[in-house]
């Protein structure tokens, strides 16, 4: 008698076979964002440009904001990736060797990333979204740093959010070959942040004292 498939086999089919697709997807989707903007580029728009069949990309991505979100998940797990083995007992030094790899993965594609925040401003629903990843994402880079767990809450992310936006508007003006610009200014904010989080760190959690309500 022969035994039934599982039925979850179909999903792992096409799991293996879109994994296959999202690095060029991804590559296609960043070019295009570049040259038109992160707004103008449908899925269809990829597909013609890559090669790549509409109905696979769509089995896999809602839309261009959606392979922004695969793009920057890919920056985040390679940039552990990279640092995790260097990292040492010095959380200042390790959010230092963090944030260049971080730019350091995005250079190439550094016209489409300085095209985003206009173009995300177009588009609130999307921004929202974008936000609250952004917030997980610089949480996420303090933990790795080695940062005491202890001391983040909303404000320390938050001001370390702030300091992170002002490093981009840096790094996308930076036109040295070893972006030594971006790495003083990494290194001079992440100063003003030491002597803040100080403070910050012993700020309520305000999602904890509005739970109750």
């Amino acid at each position: 008698m022969a035994q039934k498939k599982p039925q979850n086999q179909p999903k792992v089919k096409k799991t293996r076979r879109s994994a296959d697709i999202r690095p060029k997807a991804a590559e296609t989707a960043l070019a295009l964002a570049a040259r038109r903007g992160w707004d103008t580029v449908s899925l269809q728009d990829i597909a013609a440009e890559s090669g790549l069949s509409e109905k696979a990309l769509r089995a896999v991505f809602d839309d261009m904001w959606d392979i922004l979100s695969y793009v920057l998940q890919d920056i985040a797990d390679r940039t552990r990736a990279d640092v995790e083995a260097y990292l040492t007992g010095d959380w200042r030094g390790n959010a230092l060797e963090i944030l260049m790899t971080r730019f350091d993965l995005a250079q190439d594609h550094r016209e489409a990333f300085k095209r985003l925040p206009r173009d995300l401003a177009k588009h609130p629903r999307s921004a929202r979204r974008l936000a609250h990843r952004f917030y997980n994402t610089m949480r996420e880079i303090l933990l790795l740093a080695g940062f005491p767990a202890g001391e983040i809450n909303p404000a320390t992310v938050g001001g370390f959010g702030l300091l992170y936006v002002s490093i981009v508007n840096v790094w996308a003006r930076d036109e040295t070959s070893d972006m030594s610009r971006t790495m003083a200014a990494i290194d001079k904010r992440l100063g003003y942040f030491a002597r803040a989080a100080a403070h910050l760190g012993r700020l309520p959690d305000c999602r904890k004292e509005s739970d109750g309500l």
